[in-house]
């Protein structure tokens, strides 16, 4: 299964890195913020919004974070913890805060960030089916910390963002895989 699985994400990566149209991309991306606004409208969730930085032509979570913090969100971005089994903590972030290279060259907040729990996060992914079950990279980080979240009953709702030809019927979803609340693409809202 395992090398199906890494043969599912070499594609997806591939399919994912042709798209190199920026102006249909930032369309694209401005199409996806207006769906994660309408889920976080019908969701009524006060708090923290945490994404991430993209690497490796993923949806630009940092353009979101920057949106929605002008919007009045609480934003953050995740840091590795390497002393945590490698799940993920989420460090306070201001849109013209300084980042720095963490896990991966994946830029992070400053370490004397204030650490919090999102109440949403949206989530990269190299591909997802309808169910709203996600390929990632294969390094557990976001399903750690989900796994980690339940263990400690903190509610997060998690939002994929995707470009709608990362869908795929035939993702491989493994016992310790967990399915997000929503994708949302350009086109679409699943959950």
């Amino acid at each position: 299964m395992q090398s199906e699985k890494a043969k599912q994400r070499t594609h997806a990566l591939a399919k994912r890195l042709e798209l190199e149209d920026l102006s249909l991309r930032h369309e694209h991306e401005r199409h996806i913020l207006i769906n994660v606004c309408k889920v976080l409208n019908d969701i009524k969730l006060p708090g923290i919004v945490a994404g991430y930085a993209p690497i490796r032509g993923e949806v630009d979570a940092l353009k979101m974070l920057t949106a929605l913090y002008q919007q009045g969100f609480e934003i953050a971005l995740p840091i590795v913890r390497k002393d945590c089994e490698n799940r993920l903590e989420f460090g306070v972030h201001h849109p013209d805060a300084e980042l720095l290279e963490g896990y991966s060259g994946i830029l992070e907040p400053l370490p004397e960030r204030d650490v919090v729990l999102p109440r949403v996060l949206l989530v990269p992914l190299l591909g997802f089916n309808a169910n709203c079950h996600r390929l990632g990279y294969g390094a557990g980080h976001y399903d750690r910390t989900l796994a980690y979240f339940k263990k400690i009953h903190h509610k997060v709702t998690t939002i994929g963002l995707a470009f709608e030809f990362q869908k795929n019927k035939d993702i491989i979803v493994e016992a310790h895989d967990q399915p997000l609340d929503y994708v949302v693409t350009e086109k679409h809202i699943y959950n």
